[in-house]
């Protein structure tokens, strides 16, 4: 098979970070560079594809040869010293910029514009550079902006993973990895409709564990099929999220019948567990301080009040800030819940007091919304005072009927783009007590690190996890036999199915899959180069 090589021109200013960050990509880590005289070019396989960065020389001298290095690269990837605050600096790189974008060479070429050094305290922010170097959205091409640091790795993956994506437009490109996206879908298609009715097999005969567990993982298959185009219209995902619930509550209602007594919440047995704690160590409170924001109509107040009375109540939205507190044990929850309407959000960080978390709540079935709410988060996000804090996303109201996948919630508000950790994200529904459990687990367990509270990790999670690492076990299982036959690129295939079940692990904060993925990756360059 030929193999397809992809055009990436990297350019800037002298000492912007252009060589580091390609030199990032190929060897995933840091590796400090010299300046480039003229131009260097090297070469990454990255699924399938070969890129072919061409890395010119930012000093002034060498700025009138980039026009001999162009040869109609498929992607633009302009670099910007993020500490550089210098006027006249600005000027030029901008100047350069908007040279390059002239050039019929280049007409319609997708571009992506790095802000790098973003480690660093001084370092100006993503609104800060557009402002300054005046960027906007190019009517002529694709473009996006990242904030990167070479040094740490941070948005590193997402800009590799950008490069292809938007290249993927080009229809020679397309042509050559289509059989493969094919296959994969058809495969993915086939489990997920595998795993759905075998789901709804079980919710009808009353297994509803083993349903639960099934329609769990159709539905993370249909959002990987949304993001192939595969269910364009997320309806499946909606009617999934919907059962899915139906299934919780019925699990619910069965375990109250055979209890002696009226079954415990989540939340109910959080609080026992807390009031045994209290009787046997008095200790005094620790308290922790949540920062809870988004915009109005969301369910803030809602989801508050759930917690605190673990029954839901529909709430009139909050004015100003409203001051509630939960004790768990020796722990006192103060949830700080700001009002997301238009007047008091220029206010919010009034509020602020070195909160402990962050939590904020988009209404999925608000898609209208969406881009406001984008930006009222990114708002507190690039706050100084914020830097640092955890954040915990919660994709609200999942059980309405407009609502919208978690992907397109995800890209909606720039989810992957944020840089801090621990973050997390998940779809909820006060109103139907849906997956408010994992919003639980995230505060008890990864900001208090409380091996007792760690305990009441919810069972879908666990059985989630349990299935996703047997999938797992029979990809590599099937890729090392098929290698032996020799058939590798059915075995390419394989590896990739079985990287993309080890994405999703660590997605759900199994901190071992980033280990897994590296060797994985490694595992594919290995037998694409055995049948390319």
């Amino acid at each position: 098979m030929s193999e397809k090589r992809i055009g990436v021109f990297v350019f800037g200013l002298s000492r912007a970070g252009k060589s580091t960050i390609v030199e990032y990509f190929r060897q995933k880590r840091f590796v400090p560079q010299t300046p480039t005289m003229g131009v260097s070019i090297s070469q990454l396989i990255f699924q399938k594809l070969v890129l072919e960065f061409t890395d010119v020389g930012g000093q002034e001298v060498f700025r009138k040869q980039w026009n001999s290095y162009l040869a109609r690269p498929h992607v633009l990837v302009f670099v910007i010293d993020g500490l550089n605050r210098d006027d006249n600096h600005i000027s030029d790189a901008r100047g350069e910029l908007d040279r390059m974008l002239k050039n019929q060479k280049v007409a319609g070429t997708p571009l992506l514009v790095l802000v790098n050094k973003v480690d660093e305290p001084l370092a100006m922010s993503k609104a800060t550079v557009i402002e300054r170097y005046q960027l906007h959205e190019y009517a002529d091409r694709d473009s996006a902006i990242y904030e990167v640091s070479a040094r740490t790795g941070t948005n590193m993956d997402a800009v590799l993973n950008a490069m292809t994506s938007i290249v993927l437009k080009d229809e020679a490109i397309e042509y050559f990895v289509s059989e493969e996206i094919k296959q994969l879908s058809r495969t993915m298609l086939s489990s997920y409709k595998e795993f759905s009715q075998k789901g709804e097999r079980e919710f009808k005969d009353g297994n509803l564990e083993d349903a639960l567990a099934c329609l769990n993982l159709a539905k993370e298959i249909s959002s990987n099929l949304f993001q192939f185009g595969i269910l364009p219209s997320g309806k499946e995902y909606q009617r999934l999220t919907s059962t899915i619930i139906k299934v919780q509550k019925a699990i619910d209602e069965k375990e109250r019948a055979e209890a002696e007594q009226p079954r415990r919440s989540y939340l109910g047995a959080l609080k026992d567990e807390a009031t045994a704690a209290e009787r046997r160590d008095a200790k005094a409170f620790k308290v922790v301080s949540i920062f809870l924001f988004g915009l109005d109509r969301a369910g803030k107040t809602t989801f508050v009040e759930y917690l605190k009375n673990d029954a839901y109540k529909d709430q009139t939205p909050t004015l100003g800030v409203n001051l509630t507190h939960l004790v768990l044990g020796n722990v006192r929850f103060a949830f700080n819940d700001l009002g997301g309407q238009q007047a008091f959000r220029p206010g919010w960080m009034d509020y602020w007091k070195g909160q402990d978390l962050m939590i904020f709540i988009v209404d999925a079935a608000d898609a209208a919304r969406f881009e406001e709410a984008r930006d009222a988060l990114w708002s507190i996000l690039r706050h100084p005072d914020t830097r640092g804090k955890p954040l915990l996303v919660l994709a609200n109201k999942v059980d309405l009927p407009d609502a919208k996948p978690l992907v397109l919630v995800q890209s909606a508000i720039e989810y992957h783009e944020i840089d801090r950790t621990p973050k997390a994200i998940y779809e909820t529904s006060v109103k139907g007590n849906y997956n408010l459990d994992k919003a639980l687990n995230f505060i008890v367990s990864l900001v208090l690190h409380d091996s007792e509270m760690g305990k009441f990790v919810s069972r879908e999670v666990k059985r989630l996890l349990k299935n996703y690492k047997a999938m797992y076990d029979a990809y590599v299982k099937e890729a090392r036999l098929l290698e032996k036959d020799r058939d590798f690129q059915t075995a390419y295939n394989r590896v990739y199915k079985a990287k993309m079940v080890q994405e999703e692990l660590f997605k759900h904060g199994d901190s071992r899959a980033q280990k897994e993925i590296r060797k994985l990756d490694q595992w594919l360059a290995k037998l694409h180069g055995r049948f390319a």
